[in-house]
């Protein structure tokens, strides 16, 4: 293939079979959901772009997740949750890894703990880091 050479004094690189380039090579060029070639976002858009149909389809897709019922239900932090956390409880009533469950059941019970534990603490440092800030500015 005569042009391609991209170095001087080389040969020209000379093309293989089709069947001796993988499968995914031949997909590149297919335009992917209707998005447009050379475009990141593609369907979603961009709010601030310079393109009056890019800002179209980001504002069509805001509108829709907007009347979304699950996007209007709020995200409250693992750590303000009131959750019943995992416990192996034995037939007696106390709490126990060798019965009911099993050692499987203690260790996941276990592990929630610790995952609420260290979601409570990451909050607490978060809240005296900016009371801290708030603080400073202050004075």
């Amino acid at each position: 293939m005569k042009g391609l050479g991209y170095i001087k004094g080389q040969e020209h690189p000379i093309a293989g079979e089709d069947n001796e380039y993988p499968d995914w090579l031949w997909g590149l060029l297919h335009k992917k959901g209707g998005s447009e070639v050379g475009s990141e976002d593609g369907a979603k858009g961009d709010m601030f772009s310079k393109s009056k149909k890019q800002r179209r389809i980001a504002a069509k897709a805001a509108r829709k997740a907007a009347l979304d019922p699950a996007s209007r239900i709020p995200k409250v932090p693992y750590d303000r949750q009131t959750i019943d956390l995992p416990v192996a409880v034995s037939q007696d009533g106390r709490v126990r890894g060798d019965m009911a469950e099993g050692p499987r059941g203690w260790e996941e019970a276990q592990r929630a703990r610790e995952d609420l534990t260290q979601a409570m603490r990451y909050r607490r440092r978060k809240e005296i880091k900016d009371s801290n800030y708030l603080k400073s500015i202050k004075s």
